[in-house]
């Protein structure tokens, strides 16, 4: 626009200006001539003006074209006007933060359950002899809390880890031995699992998991979701251990056969109670896709400051999925132990259990155990004679029938009924020496997320 107006100006000033030869014959054309030349000198030095302008808006455009990736650098002391990021680079740089990643990476689970149960004894104190988490009687009680992060090793992505805290009632069962005196305490908050792992670039696959991690033997766990009845078994709080801490090497021999072994500091300490260390195994075979059987072994010197005698356990577990909805599992354990202090020779325990699980629809199914506990010398369940001052252990024949009914009030709310006997053979264990069995009903509640 700017060169158009120039040039609409000496357009008129040509139309103003004389010949030459007519500025000779008088004086004053001279003057004239003189203004007009200065005229020139302006609109000249008015057009270069409009040139350059022209190119800077020229320039200004094809750096607007450009995508910043490629833009020239400003030059050294310009300043640069901050450019704002476009939504699909700022998503971009979100999926690429090590935060995200972890969050993607890692599967975050957990729940929180709580449970009310009776015992027709009325046991003063209140005690349901024999049962684990379910121990205190006639009580509402905040189980547990668990949260969860895994993240499982691949080929891909060989590193992966675990972590799985517990709070409540439980904890105080299961809390592991964190100093080395042999004595587990009984805190409300335990770090139940807590490892790092690695799959090795050995033919299919070797695993490595490092650090604390739930023991490979029974059929149930700690994690309250995984099992089918509410209670435990005499098997799960007597016969094994809860959790180790140390290595363990697994590997897959067959796709039909997969092997572990490491090395630990014991049962339930995370620091050695000893000088010595233990060793555990399973193997896992799967035939069919309806059955499978996992073989567990453990061995190694538990007494304190003890490197001789040693305990061990043989496990054994089969289940059976002969058809969608219902599951059948055993589980047979066998342990012993050399010269125990509090009865002076060798002890030896062992027992066997059956549950059945059946579903009657997606929200709605009932499960049945029977099991049958022999701790011959009472040193796993510390049974003693209720009628000796000395409180003399003594052996121990325990069966139990458990009966429970679970239902899925929402999506991530599961209930829980169960009915439960425990019968101490003739012997008057429960409710100090008064009764030889006792009844006891329970109610649970767990919120899963």
């Amino acid at each position: 626009m700017g060169r158009i107006r120039a040039v609409t100006l000496v357009t008129i000033l040509s139309l103003l200006h004389p010949h030459p030869f007519l500025w000779a014959a008088d004086p004053q054309m001279g003057v004239l001539e003189k203004e007009l030349k200065a005229r020139d000198q302006v609109i000249q030095q008015l057009m270069q003006r409009v040139e350059r302008l022209e190119k800077q808006v020229q320039e200004s455009e094809k750096v607007q074209m450009v995508p910043a990736a490629v833009q020239t650098p400003a030059s050294p002391g310009a300043t640069a006007k901050p450019e704002t990021p476009s939504l699909s680079e700022r998503l971009k740089a979100l999926e690429e933060s090590s935060v995200f990643k972890f969050f993607k990476e890692t599967e975050i689970g957990g729940y929180v359950a709580a449970t009310y149960n009776y015992n027709f004894n009325k046991p003063e104190p209140q005690d349901s002899r024999f049962h684990v988490f379910d121990l205190d009687a006639n009580t509402f009680t905040f189980n547990a809390a668990e949260l969860s992060l895994l993240k499982t090793s691949t080929s891909e992505s060989p590193l992966g880890y675990g972590l799985v805290f517990s709070v409540g009632h439980d904890a105080r069962v299961f809390t592991a031995d964190w100093t080395g005196d042999g004595i587990s305490d009984t805190n409300t908050f335990e770090l139940t699992e807590g490892y790092v792992t690695y799959k090795a670039p050995v033919g299919e696959g070797l695993d490595l998991k490092l650090g604390k991690f739930i023991t490979l033997l029974g059929a149930e766990v700690i994690k309250r979701t995984a099992n089918f009845n509410i209670s435990h078994s005499y098997l799960f709080g007597f016969a094994i251990p809860f959790t180790h801490t140390g290595l363990l090497l697994s590997y897959p021999l067959h796709p039909t056969f997969n092997v572990t072994a490491g090395v630990v500091n014991g049962w339930d300490n995370a620091i050695d109670n000893n000088d010595a260390k233990t060793f555990i195994g399973q193997a896992v075979f799967t035939p069919a896709e309806i059955f499978s059987v996992a073989v567990n072994g453990i061995w190694g010197a538990e007494q304190n400051n003890n490197d001789k005698n040693s305990r061990w356990v043989i496990d054994v577990v089969p289940t059976l999925k002969p058809f969608k909805d219902f599951t059948l599992l055993a589980n047979f354990d066998y342990g012993r132990e050399e010269n125990v202090a509090a009865i002076g020779r060798d002890a030896q325990w062992w027992g066997v259990a059956v549950v059945a699980n059946y579903d009657f629809t997606d929200k709605f199914g009932v499960a049945l155990r029977g099991e049958y506990f022999r701790d011959d010398d009472g040193v796993r369940t510390s049974a003693t004679d209720p009628t000796d001052p000395l409180q003399t252990l003594v052996g121990a024949d325990l069966y139990e029938a458990t009966l429970t009914l679970h239902y899925k009030l929402f999506d991530h709310v599961l209930t829980r009924l169960e009915y439960r006997y425990d019968f101490s053979g003739g012997d008057k264990l429960f409710f100090g020496s008064a009764r030889d069995d006792q009844n006891i009903i329970q109610l649970e509640v767990i919120y899963m997320f």
